[in-house]
């Protein structure tokens, strides 16, 4: 990480990093609402979508999509007009795209809880439906054997 730092020399491009800094610190400390919240490094989680045929694991897609709406949120906070003063960050943050695509497939299959819905897959619908029925099965099963023993004292 830090071997591609590098010190800057150009007037220009100082000046600029510094107003970036300034308009940041600015939000923060005026308290704008600003969109930022805690998430986790998502270095593994874009490592693991390099290899072929890999997929994420529940956590890995709920930290995938955290991510996703916070960088939503950020870029809409810019797109606001009573934010456009901040016009450095509001470059930055028009450089990024958000793939909504992305949020809407993660949104098909997670609920807002954070679990996989019954209807993510077929397969996954019936193998719930069957546990459901099975469990119901158990209770009555249960119930029936309760009643007897209650009933013989």
């Amino acid at each position: 990480m830090f071997d591609k730092l590098r010190f800057l020399t150009d007037c220009e491009k100082i000046e600029q990093e510094l107003s970036i800094v300034d308009e940041m610190r600015e939000i923060l400390v005026l308290d704008y609402n600003f969109p930022l919240s805690h998430f986790d490094n998502l270095t593994p989680v874009l490592d693991t979508l390099n290899i072929e045929d890999a997929g994420l694991d529940l956590p890995q897609v709920l930290a995938l999509k955290k991510f996703m709406d916070v960088l939503r949120s950020v870029v809409r906070f810019f797109e606001d007009e009573k934010h456009q003063k901040f016009k450095n960050l509001a470059r930055l943050s028009g450089q990024t795209i958000v793939h909504k695509y992305v949020i809407d497939q993660i949104n098909a299959v997670v609920n807002n809880k954070g679990e996989v819905k019954d209807n993510a897959s077929h397969d996954l619908l019936n193998i719930r439906r069957n546990m459901r029925t099975k469990r119901s099965d158990v209770s009555r099963k249960i119930n029936a054997v309760y009643y007897i023993l209650t009933k013989q004292h």
